[in-house]
């Protein structure tokens, strides 16, 4: 006699009762392509291949950035969390849930990319960070569009580019709908170009 088990991704987490033993999730980011530069950063998560016992214990999703690269105009689905400062940014949703006929969940906050090349770190992690289950990371692609006729001092007062003091060290991508007028002497990092009075 032949006797077949059929396992499902849920009777393997079922079978870890007790011990947060892991989650599935994606990451995006959109809309920074866009007028403005403004978008938002998701996380989706699957609640049919996420552990019950991760809630139980208290486990969180946490996402932490370099605060000078990334400026937060809305945390949406997430609340600052403890360590926030002026190097690093550390942003927390702890209100989940977890339905299995729910088939994705979506976590978003919105800001505005000051560094093209930042890289948002997500982590599923107990509250005290002790118990790290998953991490993911992205940087997402970032551009700054200025429209018009728009001088360099103007863009820097707009936080379409950045300050002279780092513009020339730091990375950004700048889309130009209409005409930049040089007022000033601007360097961009890594590229030939420099723009002079």
């Amino acid at each position: 006699m032949i006797a077949a088990i059929i396992i499902s991704p849920l009777n393997l987490i079922s079978q870890t009762d007790g011990i947060c033993s892991g989650v599935d999730f994606d990451l995006s980011g959109d809309g920074f392509i866009c007028d403005g530069g403004d978008g938002e950063i998701c996380l989706t998560y699957y609640p049919e291949f996420f552990d019950p016992d991760c809630e139980d214990q208290g486990y969180v999703w946490r996402v932490s950035y370099p605060t000078d690269e990334f400026v937060i105009i809305d945390t949406g689905d997430f609340n600052f969390g403890q360590g926030t400062n002026n190097t690093i940014t550390i942003l927390e949703n702890d209100n989940y849930l977890v339905a299995t006929d729910i088939p994705s969940v979506t976590l978003c906050f919105e800001g505005n990319i000051i560094d093209p090349g930042v890289e948002f770190i997500f982590t599923y992690e107990s509250a005290d960070g002790t118990d790290v289950i998953e991490t993911q990371s992205i940087i997402p692609d970032a551009f700054t569009t200025i429209t018009g006729n728009v001088t360099v001092s103007s863009a820097i007062a707009a936080m379409n580019l950045l300050p002279t003091n780092q513009s020339a060290t730091t990375r950004q991508t700048v889309v130009i709908d209409g005409t930049l007028i040089v007022d000033i002497d601007y360097t961009f990092s890594k590229q030939k170009q420099n723009l002079n009075e």
